[in-house]
């Protein structure tokens, strides 16, 4: 089986993360922030950003460490640092989980940090998935403090004619956005398509 490409549509508040490792993080950044900051001017708002520089880093080298397929960054004017993450990765059948069947996924993607996960199945234009929304324990705000609260809505979707699944994760610290995030991240999953890489490099 090849294997496969995703893709969603969002709209321009969402930012991608260079996750190549060759990729100018410091350069990209700056130049990244700017634009931000420009684009926030034009929506009668201030930014810094220096500050905006750092979260983006940050993004990236966070979401680095995990090694999605892609990882986007959400800035809305009138905050100082992105307030949500979109990653999507593509899973691969294994001793663990030969099928990567919808009940297997959940398994692996529900916790019951704070109570049991609500879970829905879904229909996308790529194939069945299921809809998780849950909060889960974040990072420690200090070496020994209390951990922070992730508010997360996660897709996982089993492409038709493919071995492989597809995970999108939406996450955000406040629950203020519970409402709009949610709304994004459904909006995002209706879009979200699969191509094999192989017959898209052939067609090109």
């Amino acid at each position: 089986m090849t294997d496969i490409a995703v893709e969603i549509e969002l709209p321009p508040d969402w930012v991608e993360l260079p996750l190549s490792p060759t990729a100018d993080v410091d350069s990209w950044s700056v130049t990244e922030a700017e634009r931000i900051a420009q684009r926030f001017a034009a929506e009668g708002e201030e930014a810094s950003p220096e500050a905006l520089a750092r979260d983006l880093r940050e993004r990236a080298e966070d979401s680095r460490e995990r090694e999605p397929q892609f990882a986007l960054a959400l800035f809305l004017s009138g905050f100082s640092a992105s307030v949500g993450w979109l990653e999507t990765e593509v899973w691969k059948p294994s001793e663990v989980m030969p099928e990567l069947s919808l009940e297997q996924l959940v398994q692996a993607l529900s916790y019951d940090h704070f109570g049991e996960p609500d879970l829905r199945e879904v229909q996308t234009l790529a194939g069945p998935g299921v809809r998780i929304r849950q909060n889960i324990r974040g990072e420690r705000l200090l070496r020994l403090g209390p951990r922070r609260v992730l508010q997360t809505l996660t897709y996982a979707v089993r492409p038709e004619a493919t071995d492989r699944a597809v995970v999108m994760r939406v996450s955000w610290r406040s629950a203020a956005l519970d409402e709009p995030m949610e709304t994004m991240a459904d909006r995002a999953a209706e879009t979200l398509t699969v191509t094999a890489e192989l017959e898209r490099e052939g067609a090109e």
